[in-house]
């Protein structure tokens, strides 16, 4: 189960990173790329690699995560450039989630890693809060915007 979990995650996030998602895409080639099918895998992927990964980091406890998986959420982080990454407040936050403990082994060994993945969290948590639901269990009615996903129409 490990391994199907981290092969989905590396699948959703090696997808994400494909040259079809960049943000510049001038919107005819978004066009061809909708028409031909390219972003048949958008909405699965934008919505399921975080959580893939959160789930694969939990039943290994986080030990020794995966170096295919780290270099895969490093390359996602510099292909969707994201700035004033560094200027997170560090530390505990008022967001924070339950997912962060479950980084906390990572922060040592992969410091950039552990902050990219508790960002996401704490602004996954906060969208969910926004709505009034939780990110256990009902979905949300909407797709709630993801700081490393592509909000392009699939």
């Amino acid at each position: 189960m490990n391994q199907a979990t981290l092969d989905l995650a590396m699948r959703c996030i090696d997808y994400l990173c494909q040259r079809h998602h960049d943000p510049d895409l001038p919107a005819k080639k978004r066009s061809e790329n909708v028409s031909t099918g390219q972003y048949s895998f958008h909405t699965f992927s934008t919505r399921m690699w975080f959580d893939l990964v959160c789930q694969y980091l939990r039943s290994i406890k986080a030990a020794n995560p995966s170096a295919n998986l780290i270099d895969a959420i490093q390359m996602l982080w510099e292909t969707r450039q994201i700035q004033d990454f560094n200027s997170t407040a560090e530390g505990r936050s008022e967001d924070e989630s339950d997912n962060e403990a479950t980084f906390g082994t990572l922060e040592a060994k992969y410091p950039l890693v552990h902050q990219l993945l508790c960002r996401v969290s704490r602004f996954r948590n906060s969208s969910f809060q926004f709505t009034g639901k939780t990110n256990r269990g009902t979905a949300t009615p909407f797709m709630p915007m993801n700081p490393l996903g592509v909000e392009l129409p699939s």
